[in-house]
């Protein structure tokens, strides 16, 4: 049975045709999660360069896992997984809703 508590997992991504696309291993939780069904998930990306200024995104809307081929193989060969092993799996977060804000002076 999955928690339902937030799952809050760091994931690097490739943003293409206004979708987030990601990596994951086929043991992992967002694969189980997403094994035949879409559900609603949250992506928060941040910045905090040197200094006191930064900026936060977030993006909400349903995630799946890719099926065409031709994407995964794309997503693949263009977005190295940085946690290394290996991670087959690609997910698609399609936004709805995408907010930010900036913090500090820039």
């Amino acid at each position: 049975m999955e928690s339902e508590w937030p799952v809050i997992v760091v994931l690097n991504h490739l943003f293409l045709h206004g979708d987030v696309l990601f990596r994951v291993a086929e043991d992992c939780r967002l694969a189980r999660l997403t094994d035949g069904v879409a559900v609603r998930a949250s992506y928060e990306v941040d910045s905090a360069p040197v200094g006191r200024h930064g900026w936060s995104v977030i993006a909400r809307g349903m995630l799946e896992r890719e099926t065409d081929h031709l994407m995964i193989v794309a997503t693949r060969d263009q977005l190295d997984a940085w946690a290394g092993g290996k991670r087959e799996i690609v997910l698609r977060l399609r936004i709805d809703e995408l907010t930010g804000r900036r913090a500090g002076r820039l």
